[in-house]
């Protein structure tokens, strides 16, 4: 490793109550496999959950409270909250010259170090192009434009600061909401073009990789394939109503092949298991049909329509 670059990896998450089962999953599968790693929890100042996180990780973690009263009335997307801007208050919140950030619905599975150690050749951050997005006419963006996905980023703090990235994305994020297909990420995409390396995939696997398209739309390949390092449960860019279109390893309906990880590490934590709370019947019959008797599933789908 770089002497200039600090050891050990400090990784850092930003969430709320609702994802700090999920980012404990995170946070633990980083020990798993870089077990001197310094972790990181920015968290609302309201934030009740703590004592289970502690319990999960120790001493390797500090958490760290600030207030969210900036980010109050930015666009989120269906079913996230403004927790996800406070990722933008790290430069300010971690007195580190450089972090890897993590969303909280990913599964570190390999060691961090190469990561950590990467040289940024001058960008402000590194991180793995989005394979599944589509909306770069409405961000302003050419069809061809460089767009990452940011949920790994290996973050050089000084520079960020130095450039004033954060106050600058949560600016043009205030003034574009229209603009906004996935809140923050999009708006730090707009105000860092030109300005981050791209990382090799392995670091930040989506769910477009782990399948491919049927005539019954997008499925994910359940058996494990590949080695990835990081694997990232995105929402598939599903196409029709027999497609895999979950993607969250909590939910009921996700095929993904790496969901057992997510589980198995679960399982550890005070949470223990997964809450499905679209564990219904006709989901259950679904899930069943769909691993079963796949013809018979467009069939039920359309009963249910009618009665």
């Amino acid at each position: 490793m770089d002497d200039a670059i600090p050891s050990p990896p400090c990784i850092a998450v930003a969430h709320d109550d609702a994802y700090a089962a999920h980012a404990t999953v995170t946070l633990l599968s980083v020990l798993d496999h870089s077990p001197g790693a310094r972790l990181f929890a920015i968290v609302p100042t309201d934030f009740r959950q703590e004592p289970e996180m502690r319990r999960a990780l120790g001493s390797a973690l500090t958490l760290i409270r600030i207030a969210t009263e900036q980010f109050a009335g930015l666009k989120t997307w269906v079913g996230g909250s403004v927790a996800a801007y406070t990722r933008l208050a790290l430069a300010e919140a971690l007195p580190l010259r450089r972090v890897i950030y993590l969303d909280s619905d990913v599964i570190v599975r390999h060691d961090l170090t190469q990561l950590w150690a990467t040289d940024l050749s001058g960008a402000v951050l590194g991180a793995v192009p989005d394979v599944a997005f589509a909306d770069r006419e409405r961000l302003g963006f050419s069809s061809t434009a460089p767009y990452f996905n940011s949920g790994v980023l290996l973050i050089d703090l000084d520079r960020w600061r130095q450039e004033n990235v954060g106050a600058q994305t949560l600016a043009w994020a205030q003034a574009n909401p229209e603009r906004l297909s996935w809140s923050d990420q999009c708006a730090m995409n707009w105000v860092l073009q030109g300005r981050w390396l791209a990382l090799d995939p392995t670091w930040n696997m989506q769910a477009q990789q782990f399948g491919g398209s049927t005539r019954w739309g997008f499925r994910f390949d359940r058996r494990q394939k590949g080695d990835p390092a990081i694997v990232h449960f995105t929402m598939p860019n599903a196409c029709g109503r027999l497609s895999d279109a979950e993607g969250k390893p909590w939910r009921f309906l996700c095929e993904h092949p790496w969901r057992h990880s997510y589980i198995r590490t679960l399982a550890r934590t005070p949470w223990l298991h997964p809450r499905f709370d679209d564990n219904f019947p006709h989901n259950r019959i679904t899930r069943l049909l769909r691993r079963r008797a796949g013809w018979a599933l467009p069939i039920y789908l359309r009963l249910r329509e009618i009665i």
